[in-house]
């Protein structure tokens, strides 16, 4: 028992020592690839990708019912039948979802006056990948079950590698908001193919059973959870598109993207935990301790995000991107400032949703996202479009107060403040030098490298002063995943 417990902390740390590592990379090439992007294109073709995916991601969440996690969350090794049942059901669902989609997409335009003919067969387009995502439910289910992190990293990287080489491609041929939808397309068949190489799935063509009825019960509320996320990212293409305009919603997309890079770790963090505290669901010692601990290894990989967009923001969107992003600077400091908030929701949610609360997340979440919704009708009438972004922050604030009531009446307590403090003091005595090297230092480009790279240092060393052990600790993480050890 002692040797599982061993086997399992050892996967955990390498499957999120490799999603680090890999998140790293993609964040670079990301980047790479959207600087450029932000350069050829306009906001516009950006506004228009963004209502398009919301509607496909919306609509995505009919194919599902959630089942995708319950293979993982399921405590017992799921059996080849289970697995065929799920796998057919989302084909069935999925297959249905599109064909709604390609009869009924010129509607888009009713809410949407400034949609043409050709937005409309981008979305018809766009969702095919509802299919694609049903074709790789399964093996990619299982990777994560396993904890095959490094595989599912191979994956992400081609398939983010494919998807900026042609949309970057299309871009410079003047295709506009195509660029995305082509890319995007190319990307989904790229990693369904490596996928299949690597985790070959053949499914048994007979009707779901009973049996699966608890893995749908489980999963019902997660996939509400997720259509209640979905409305949460629909404030910006339909609260934002329909009253500021198509431009309007390029700009918060942009600052959004850029404020909220954290996120991205945090969410391929959640499913390293989420994998990893399903096996340890029924001991809660353990449990406590393990999402005490990720929520302190997140909040040191992730508070160095806010002070870098707080501290240079101003001039880094202008000389990196280029002056016509400048108008979304000030909601980019809003979507920022939610990211300090990650740590807590990414570790607790995770928690929640481990020792089976779903039901809970899911109605706290719907209450939050409707009063979220209501501030921003309300405040972009007041402010504009960066009322949207303000929403945004309330709604994060919100979770981490409703996660926290959640695991206290499940009698499981957090000394969130105690965690974080000195993760937030690093922060703010990293931000109070970038103060002073923007008094010191001229804007430019060279300086801006020089800041970005004093801050990175300072923010090292300030937490190897005030997180020693922490900071100790999560040195051992990259080391076990350079250097793996037996058990």
């Amino acid at each position: 028992m002692v040797k599982d417990k061993d086997v399992l902390k050892t996967s955990i740390i390498q499957g999120f020592g490799t999603l680090v590592v890999r998140e790293f990379f993609l964040k670079i090439l990301s980047f790479i690839g959207q600087i450029f992007l932000a350069r050829l294109l306009a906001p516009s073709d950006f506004g228009v990708y963004v209502v398009i995916v919301f509607v496909v991601n919306f609509l995505s969440l009919f194919s599902d019912v959630g089942l995708s996690l319950a293979i993982i969350q399921k405590h017992e090794e799921p059996t080849k039948e289970e697995l065929s049942g799920v796998f057919i059901l989302k084909m069935i669902l999925s297959l249905l979802v599109v064909t709604v989609v390609w009869i009924f997409a010129p509607l888009l335009k009713n809410f949407y006056p400034t949609f043409s003919v050709s937005n409309v067969l981008m979305l018809r387009m766009l969702s095919l990948i509802i299919i694609t995502g049903s074709i790789r439910s399964i093996p990619i289910s299982l990777l994560e079950r396993k904890l095959k992190y490094n595989l599912i990293s191979i994956i992400d990287i081609i398939g983010v590698s494919i998807y900026y080489f042609i949309s970057l491609f299309f871009a410079f041929m003047h295709f506009g908001a195509w660029s995305f939808i082509l890319g995007a397309l190319c990307k989904e068949v790229g990693e369904t193919i490596v996928l299949y190489a690597i985790q070959p799935f053949i499914p048994q063509f007979s009707l779901f059973k009973a049996r699966i009825k608890h893995m749908i019960k489980f999963g019902i509320y997660i996939q509400g959870n997720g259509l209640v996320n979905v409305i949460t990212d629909s404030i910006t293409p339909v609260i934002g598109g329909r009253t500021s305009g198509i431009y309007s919603v390029g700009l918060l997309d942009f600052a959004y993207n850029l404020g909220t890079l954290p996120e991205t770790i945090a969410v391929n963090f959640g499913r390293v935990a989420f994998a990893g505290f399903s096996r340890i669901q029924k001991e809660k010692e353990i449990l406590t301790n393990s999402i005490s601990r990720s929520m302190s290894m997140l909040a040191i990989i992730l508070y160095i995000f806010p002070v870098i967009i707080f501290g240079l923001g101003n001039e880094l969107v202008p000389i990196i991107f280029s002056a016509k992003w400048a108008a979304a600077i000030p909601a980019l400091y809003w979507y920022s400032a939610g990211s300090i908030f990650l740590p807590i929701i990414s570790s607790l949610g995770q928690g929640i949703l481990v020792i089976g609360k779903s039901k809970e997340i899911f109605w706290a979440t719907l209450t939050t996202v409707v009063t979220g919704w209501l501030i921003a009708l309300v405040l972009i009438h007041f402010i504009g479009f960066v009322g949207i972004a303000v929403a945004y922050f309330f709604i994060v604030v919100s979770f981490c107060i409703f996660y926290l009531l959640i695991l206290k009446r499940s009698d499981y307590n957090f000394p969130v403040v105690s965690i974080l403090r000195p993760k937030l003091l690093v922060a703010l005595l990293s931000f109070l030098i970038i103060l002073a090297l923007n008094i010191i230092l001229p804007h430019g480009v060279i300086t801006l490298i020089v800041k970005l790279m004093v801050v990175t240092i300072s923010y090292i060393l300030l937490t190897f002063i005030f997180v020693r052990k922490d900071a100790v600790e999560f040195s051992k993480i990259i080391i076990n995943w350079l250097l793996p050890k037996k058990i």
